[in-house]
C-alpha cells in the first residue's frame, strides 16, 4: 500500500538524482580544458612523458589494479581500475638518478605551466600501513627529515620548489605538509599524517614569481585548508614560481632525505590537470554525490 507506493517514489527520485549528476558531470566535462591526464587508466606510464627511476629489479614505479595489488597492504585504486605503485630504496640515488638524496618520479613535459598562468590540480596518495616511522632526529640524515611527493618544477633546477607537497615533521608529529622553498623555506600548512586512507588534493595556483599576484588555494578530502601565515586565510599569496623559471611541469615523488629509511613505498591515482576545477572530476565522483544524496 503506502509503504510500496513510497518506495517507489523514492527509488525514482534516486534514479533521476543519479542521470542528472552524471548529465552535470558530462556538461562540465564538455565546457572544460584538461590540461595533462595522468590518472593511469591506460594500464602503464605512458601517460606521462618522463620517468625518473632506477632501473633495478624491482622496478621502483608500477601501475597495478584490484587483480594483481603489489603488496598485502596496498590499497584499491582510488578511481577506475588502475593506480601506480612506488618503492624507493636507499640506494636509488646517483648516477641511477640525478641526486644524492633517493627518488623516483613521474613528469609532464616542462612547459606545462608558464608565468601568468592560472590552474587546478589534482592527485591522490595513499601511505599503507607498512609506511616507515619519520623520526624527528633523522641521525641519519642531518637531523633534518623530508619527504616531497608533489611539485610544479622546471628548468635550470635551482633549489627547492616554490611550493612542495611534503611529508615532515612539525610540532613533534609526522604531518603532511606544504613547505615554501627559498628564500624561506616554510610550512604554510599541516596536517597529522594519516596511513591507510586515500588522501585526495585539489589545488588550485597562478604562477608567478610576484609574491602580490602568485596564489595557491587547495582542498584535502573536499575540506579546504587554512593558511598559517595569513591567520587562516584560504586563499594564499606568494611566489609560485623561481624567478629563474619560465616554465614548469608537473611532478608526483617520493623522493627523499638519504638514510631515513632503508624503503619505503607509497600509491599515487587520479593526477590530472584542468583550467577549471570541474575538468578534475572522474565518473566516481558523480557517483559519491548520489551515495550522499
Amino acid at each position: 500500500g503506502i509503504n510500496a507506493e513510497y518506495g517507489g517514489v523514492v527509488l525514482r527520485t534516486m534514479g533521476f538524482i543519479k542521470i542528472l549528476l552524471t548529465l552535470v558531470y558530462v556538461a562540465h566535462l564538455v565546457n572544460c580544458q584538461v590540461l595533462f591526464n595522468g590518472d593511469f587508466e591506460t594500464g602503464d606510464l605512458s601517460q606521462w612523458d618522463y620517468v625518473q627511476q632506477c632501473n633495478n629489479d624491482p622496478p621502483r614505479i608500477s601501475v597495478y589494479s584490484a587483480a594483481n595489488l603489489p603488496a598485502p597492504d596496498a590499497p584499491l585504486p582510488y578511481q577506475g581500475k588502475f593506480a601506480a605503485h612506488f618503492k624507493v630504496f636507499n640506494s636509488d640515488v646517483a648516477p641511477c638518478t640525478s641526486t644524492d638524496n633517493p627518488r623516483a618520479q613521474l613528469e609532464t613535459k616542462l612547459s606545462l605551466f608558464s608565468i601568468g598562468e592560472e590552474v587546478w590540480e589534482r592527485f591522490t596518495i595513499y601511505l599503507p600501513k607498512s609506511w616507515p616511522r619519520m623520526n624527528e632526529s633523522c641521525s641519519g640524515c642531518d637531523g633534518n627529515p623530508w619527504l616531497l611527493f608533489q611539485e610544479d618544477y622546471g628548468e635550470p633546477y635551482d633549489g627547492s620548489p616554490s611550493l612542495g607537497w611534503d611529508i615532515g615533521f612539525v610540532n613533534k608529529r609526522e604531518s603532511f605538509t606544504l613547505n615554501r622553498g627559498a628564500p624561506l623555506y616554510d610550512s604554510i600548512w599541516n596536517i597529522p599524517l594519516e596511513r591507510e586512507k586515500w588522501m585526495d588534493f585539489v589545488v588550485h595556483k597562478k604562477f608567478s614569481a610576484d609574491a602580490n599576484v602568485g596564489f595557491v588555494e587547495a582542498f584535502v578530502n573536499g575540506e579546504q585548508i587554512k593558511f598559517i601565515p595569513c591567520g587562516g586565510c584560504t586563499t594564499f599569496y606568494t611566489s609560485t614560481l623561481h624567478p629563474t623559471m619560465k616554465s614548469n611541469g608537473f611532478f608526483v615523488n617520493l623522493y627523499r632525505a638519504h638514510n631515513m629509511w632503508p624503503v619505503a613505498e607509497m600509491y599515487f591515482d587520479s593526477c590530472k590537470v584542468g583550467r577549471n576545477r570541474t575538468c578534475l572530476l572522474y565518473t566516481s565522483d558523480a557517483a559519491d554525490e548520489e551515495d550522499s544524496v
